[in-house]
């Protein structure tokens, strides 16, 4: 009985010395890099519920009073929160306010025309501070 013992106890020394120990991390490291792996992920809470949004849906986010409304191909989210807020935490690259109550994402844009730009078929109107940016952004020829 001895003998099938030791195999056992002989194999479970030598998976330890193998394991890399677990190294502690705060949790301002793991957040930034969850960040960093999930830069196309955004998180909202609707209702009570979390929901994750992907940030390459996004067409535009529009501010209403107190809340946001996320507008996607698919469905409109609102959220309670500031439009400030969410323009700190959606990526710069991709996404530019040019009004008040309006944040673009740059990829969706359709065209600009008569003081607005179309993103689908929702006419959205650009702030005159706001144009200039735009207009630097967007390289045009």
């Amino acid at each position: 009985m001895e003998k099938l013992i030791e195999p056992v106890l002989t194999l479970q020394c030598s998976q330890q010395q193998k394991l890399t120990p677990i190294v502690p991390v705060n949790g301002a490291e793991m957040k930034n890099e969850w960040k960093k792996n999930n830069d196309r992920l955004f998180f909202i809470r609707e209702n009570n519920v979390i929901r994750r949004l992907e940030i390459d849906d996004i067409q535009y986010v529009e501010a209403m009073g107190d809340y946001v409304k996320f507008h996607t191909p698919k469905k409109l989210y609102i959220t309670h929160c500031t439009l400030k807020a969410v323009e700190l935490k959606l990526p710069g690259a991709y996404f530019l306010r040019i009004h008040r109550s309006f944040i673009v994402a740059l990829n969706k844009l359709d065209c600009i025309q008569d003081g607005g730009l179309v993103i689908g078929d929702r006419f959205i109107p650009i702030a005159d501070n706001y144009r200039r940016t735009l207009h630097n952004r967007l390289d045009i020829l």
